[in-house]
């Protein structure tokens, strides 16, 4: 488990720390040194949750950063950032958080935002903000034919980034069933420039001890797109509480090269409270486990903050 500290850090760094600390060599020092910086303005109980995405071997080691936070608010490292993104986050429902995602290992950085949507809102939304800049209305138009079949069900992400070199992303998550992603994987997968194999040894296995899915839709203004997938649990803070990670994580020869990885990923796992404020609970843990094209492999992991009155 994470050493965290005893009382509340003044910023989410010190809950990022243990965490790099523990995934080691997965996450480079410039990118760490990244993450400290998007993190150092942030207070621990602004936030709803803390994520690190790290790629895993044998592709190069690589950590993107995002965090979740209350409805309609821009972090600081967005805020000298795009205005488009501000009106996707404040134009959202008052209800609905938004995930904010910052490409720390990326040269020039790139920041992204991706709200929640519930029926035909968040989709609505996407397209009004993202016709104020053609290059991103381009890449919006493009998912937004790809996913218009499957645009169903809770839980579903979209958004985008802006300012990605070198072309603007549209993205957006479709959560499902085993099934159902294995047909849209297949459906879309004629459709779009790269896909994941979902009947990679990898992907099978991961279905096997994972009862969450998710299909990941991205386009870009130039016309690539891309189809990944992403497995998890339906209940994921409870899956982190309950360890329940281990056996999808087995070292065995179907993770390759990633195999030596996994102890790291699973050492975060643990929950924690502070001395100073015993009501503040904090879970640390893998979100989900995402198998792109080419086989390339990104395991989210993370922290999340849970108020009282929070599950």
């Amino acid at each position: 488990m994470p050493d965290f500290p005893r009382q509340v850090p003044d910023s989410l760094i010190g809950i990022a720390d243990p965490i790099i600390s523990i995934l080691g060599p997965l996450v480079p020092a410039a990118d760490a040194e990244q993450v400290r910086s998007a993190l150092s303005q942030l207070d621990v109980l602004s936030v709803r949750a803390l994520g690190l995405e790290v790629v895993l071997p044998p592709h190069p080691p690589a950590c993107d950063l995002s965090v979740l936070l209350p409805p309609r608010t821009v972090p600081p490292f967005a805020q000298a950032g795009d205005s488009v993104l501000a009106s996707l986050a404040r134009s959202a429902p008052a209800t609905h958080t938004t995930w904010w995602e910052l490409d720390t290992s990326a040269q020039p950085r790139s920041v992204g935002a991706f709200i929640r949507s519930t029926g035909t809102d968040g989709r609505a939304l996407m397209h009004q903000v993202c016709a104020k800049d053609p290059a991103l209305s381009r890449a919006e138009r493009i998912l937004a034919d790809l996913i218009e079949p499957y645009w169903e069900g809770e839980g579903r992400l979209i958004g985008f980034f802006p300012r990605r070199e070198p072309a603007p992303i549209a993205a957006a998550l479709l959560p499902t069933s085993h099934e159902m992603g294995a047909d849209i994987v297949d459906a879309l997968s004629s459709q779009v420039t790269a896909t994941v194999d979902r009947g990679s040894e990898l992907v099978m296995h991961l279905t096997g001890h994972l009862d969450g899915c998710g299909v990941a839709v991205a386009a870009d203004a130039e016309g690539r797109t891309a189809v990944s997938w992403e497995g998890s649990f339906a209940e994921r803070e409870k899956a982190m509480a309950q360890d329940r990670w281990a056996p999808a994580l087995q070292p065995l020869p179907v993770w390759g090269e990633a195999m030596h990885s996994l102890p790291s990923l699973l050492g975060v796992q643990g929950f924690h409270t502070f001395d100073s404020l015993p009501t503040i609970r904090l879970l640390s843990g893998i979100d989900h486990i995402k198998v792109g094209p080419g086989g390339k492999v990104k395991a989210y992991v993370g922290a999340h903050i849970l108020l009282p009155g929070q599950r």
